[in-house]
C-alpha cells in the first residue's frame, strides 16, 4: 500500500489522499481550500474511485472537477448527498457574485452526482480488487464518516474530521477497533476544548442577558450542523422563539429525511417547533425591531444575512454576536475579534457591538487526539488537517510516546 498526499499537508483545507493498492488508485476526499479563493485540490487521475468522510467543502470541494474527463464512482453516506450538494451549488453561487470563474462546470456537477453512491455505516464494500472499505460514524456532522479501508495485508484508518466526545446532534465518533495505518487530523492536538456542558451553560447565560436587556442577540452559524445544535442548546436551556435564516434552513429540512444520522431526532424536532422561519425581506426588518435571538449564516461573517444583519445592528447599537465557531484568519469573524472590523461591499466597516466567541468545535480536542491513537495502536500515524504547528508538534510528541508518526508535506509519498 502506497500512500500520496496531495492536501490537508500541514494546513487546514484541500483535503486529499490518495491509496495505491494492488494497481487502483483510490481517493479519500478531494477538497478546497475555502477561504482562499476557493482554490480546489488538483490531482491528475484517473481514479477508480473516491472515498468522501462529509459534505464540507475543504473535503468535498473539487469532486466536481474529478468527473471532466472520465466517470469517477464517489463513495459516501446518505446524507452527505444533499448536503454536499447543496454546499458545492452555493460555492458556485458565491464564485459567481464575487466575480470569480466557477472551478467547475453545471455539466460536471451533474456528471457528480449521476455517479455518487451512497452506503450505510459498518457494510464493507469493495472497490477494486483487494482494496475494500467501511464507513463508521464520525460524530462530526451528520452523515460524517471515519474510513477504514482495507488493502491485501493492512488496513489504514482515515479519521476525517471527527469528535469523540457527544453533543447534543451527535453521540461520539464509531472508531474502528484497530488500524495499521492511521491517517488523522491534528485540529486541535494542542488545545483542550471546553467542557461542554459549562460552555452550553455560559453561552445561554449570555444570550439571555442580552435579550432581557432589550438587545438583539445574532448567532452567525455554520449551516450544517451547528445551525441545528445550537438550536437544541438554546431550547435545553430555556430560550425558545429563535428567528431562523439562511442555509441552516434548508439543511433543518435535509437532516428531517435522515433522523438515523443525529443522536436524537426528537429534541431536533421539538427545537424546530419552537424556532421561527424568516422567509421575507420585510420580515427580517421587523425582526430587528424588538429583542429577540437571530440565527443565521454564514458562521464566519463573510456573507449570507448574518453580515446584513450585523451590518444593521451596528447602525443602532442594539445587539450583541455570538460567534459559535473557529473563524479562519481572513475571514470576517476573525477580523471582528481581533480587529472590531468586518469587510463589506462598501470597504471595512468598523463594529462598535460586542462579540464574544463560544467554541461548539465539532472536532476532538487534544486528549481525544491521543485516546484514539492509543486506541487504534497504529504501526504508522500521519498528522494532517491542521496548521503547520500542530501537525509538526503531534506528530513529534507522538514519536516520544513509541508511535512511528509524521507530518507529511503536500506531494510527499509513503509506503505504508
Amino acid at each position: 500500500m502506497k500512500l500520496v498526499f496531495h492536501g490537508a499537508c500541514r494546513e487546514i483545507g484541500r483535503s486529499c489522499i490518495e491509496i495505491q493498492e494492488g494497481g487502483s488508485r483510490v481517493l479519500l476526499d478531494a477538497g478546497m481550500k475555502v477561504h482562499d479563493h476557493a482554490e480546489p485540490v488538483r490531482v491528475s487521475g484517473p481514479f477508480d474511485a473516491v472515498i468522501l468522510s462529509h459534505a464540507h467543502l475543504d473535503h468535498s470541494g473539487a469532486l466536481p472537477t474529478l468527473q471532466r474527463h472520465r466517470p469517477v464512482p464517489v463513495y459516501c453516506t446518505f446524507p452527505t448527498v444533499p448536503l454536499a450538494t447543496l454546499l458545492l451549488e452555493d460555492s458556485e453561487k458565491v464564485a459567481m457574485k464575487r466575480g470569480h470563474t466557477p472551478h467547475f462546470s453545471a455539466r460536471e456537477m451533474k456528471a457528480l452526482e449521476k455517479n455518487t453512491i451512497p452506503v450505510p455505516y459498518r457494510n464493507e464494500y469493495e472497490i477494486a480488487e483487494e482494496a475494500s472499505f467501511s464507513f463508521s460514524d464520525a460524530g462530526h456532522i451528520p452523515g460524517s464518516a471515519i474510513t477504514a479501508f482495507h488493502g491485501s495485508e493492512k488496513t489504514l484508518v482515515y479519521t476525517g474530521d471527527y469528535k469523540l466526545s457527544p453533543t447534543r446532534l451527535h453521540a461520539g465518533a464509531d472508531l474502528p477497533k484497530a488500524a495499521d495505518v492511521l491517517v488523522t487530523e491534528s485540529t486541535y492536538s494542542e488545545k483542550e476544548l471546553p467542557d461542554r456542558k459549562k460552555l452550553e451553560r455560559d453561552f445561554c447565560d449570555g444570550v439571555r442577558d442580552v435579550v432581557e436587556s432589550g438587545l438583539t442577540a445574532l448567532i452567525p452559524c455554520f449551516a450544517v450542523g451547528r445551525t441545528q445544535e445550537i438550536l437544541q442548546v438554546l431550547e435545553a436551556g430555556g430560550i425558545t422563539g429563535a428567528w431562523i435564516q439562511g442555509m441552516g434552513t434548508k439543511v433543518c429540512g435535509i437532516l428531517s429525511d435522515y433522523p438515523s444520522y443525529i443522536s436524537s431526532p426528537r429534541a431536533l424536532a421539538k427545537a424546530l417547533d419552537e424556532s421561527r422561519f424568516i422567509e421575507t425581506r420585510k420580515q427580517a426588518r421587523k425582526v430587528l425591531e424588538e429583542p429577540g435571538v437571530i440565527i443565521a449564516t454564514a458562521g464566519m461573517l463573510d456573507g449570507g444575512p448574518a453580515l446584513g444583519y450585523l451590518i444593521e445592528l451596528n447602525k443602532t447599537g442594539k445587539g450583541k454576536v455570538f460567534l459559535t465557531g473557529f473563524q479562519v484568519p481572513g475571514t470576517n469573524g476573525r477580523r471582528l475579534l481581533e480587529e472590531g472590523v468586518v469587510k463589506t461591499e462598501r470597504g471595512r466597516l468598523k463594529i462598535n457591538i460586542a462579540a464574544e466567541f463560544y467554541n461548539f468545535s465539532a472536532h476532538s480536542s487534544r486528549d481525544d487526539l491521543f485516546k484514539t491513537v492509543e486506541r487504534l495502536s497504529p504501526e504508522k500515524v500521519f498528522c494532517i488537517h491542521g496548521d503547520e504547528p500542530a501537525c509538526i508538534a503531534f506528530a513529534e510528541e507522538l514519536r516520544e510516546k513509541g508511535f512511528e508518526a509524521r507530518a507529511p508535506q503536500a506531494g510527499e509519498a509513503f509506503e505504508a
